[in-house]
């Protein structure tokens, strides 16, 4: 069975968890932005945060949208099982609990009730295609994982990969919906580390980045130390490749530019320092934390 089921008494329970996982790390490692606010764009990367917990204030502003989207799922939700049993024929030997949430990721799943019950927790922002795929990725961790199993890098590659394959079966070509879009639309890069250097305000904000010395582990090249002093000097500020070539090569990097090389100088550097400091944000460049 397949429910629906929107608690705002919930939504406290919710706001902690995602606090204690951030605690833990768990989002940061994963180069999430941690945000107090939601964004234009980019939502796919956030952790929604407020600094208060305030899920009566929300819901008066997303009442409707929330309304509507149970309606959605009402509307499809015996053509979506039907679909969905084939592939999963033990469906009807769990119950699936959807579980709207004001907080955190765009999605999250778990299992309780000694495995007999899968909770899912989709963002209020989620479109019901959205719901419906996380969904699908539970079941896929729920039958072909192993609700016993904890989900490292094999398996949940493996787990991606089962959901995928089914997601495109139900879904056909909708299963992708960014392929349609302009790659420009997807990276905007200047307003991506606009919000890499917000969540990084924000988590120093939470006192969940702690300061921390940088130390120099190996002796480090020529070029290495031009990066890293111009990394230093921008200290938790993105750095564009430009201005990593400019470094480098200096005036007229333009006619050595590489970002291959970039890229493996950075790799280089990283192995000489304190781990976990340096962080790519793609197609741009790199945050030295």
């Amino acid at each position: 069975m397949i429910t629906w089921k929107f608690e705002i008494e919930k939504q406290q329970e919710y706001y902690q968890t995602v606090k204690k996982q951030l605690e833990r790390e768990i989002y940061q490692e994963l180069k999430y932005y941690v945000l107090p606010f939601m964004p234009e764009k980019f939502r796919g990367r956030v952790i929604f945060l407020p600094k208060i917990c305030s899920p009566e204030l929300i819901y008066k502003k997303q009442k409707f949208r929330l309304n509507k989207l149970e309606s959605e799922w009402n509307n499809i939700q015996e053509k979506f099982k039907r679909k969905i049993i084939k592939y999963f024929p033990e469906l009807n030997s769990i119950d699936v609990v959807i579980s709207p949430s004001f907080y955190g990721s765009v999605g999250w799943y778990g299992f309780w009730d000694n495995g007999k019950t899968i909770l899912i927790r989709a963002r209020y922002d989620r479109k019901l295609i959205d719901i419906q795929k996380l969904v699908i990725n539970a079941l896929s961790h729920y039958f072909f994982i192993s609700k016993k199993s904890n989900l490292n890098k094999d398996r949940w590659l493996l787990k991606q990969k089962k959901a995928k394959e089914i997601q495109s079966k139900i879904f056909l070509k909708n299963v992708d919906s960014t392929k349609s879009k302009n790659m420009h639309t997807i990276l905007d890069t200047e307003f991506s580390g606009k919000l890499a250097e917000e969540s990084i305000r924000y988590l120093k904000e939470l006192g969940l980045i702690k300061e921390s010395r940088i130390e120099i582990l190996i002796k480090l090249t020529k070029t290495q130390k031009a990066i890293f002093d111009l990394l230093t000097s921008r200290k938790e500020k993105l750095v564009s490749f430009d201005e990593i070539a400019k470094a480098i090569w200096g005036e007229n990097y333009f006619d050595k530019y590489s970002e291959y090389a970039i890229t493996k100088h950075i790799e280089e550097l990283k192995k000489k320092i304190t781990k976990n400091s340096i962080h790519s944000k793609r197609s741009y460049g790199y945050i030295l934390t």
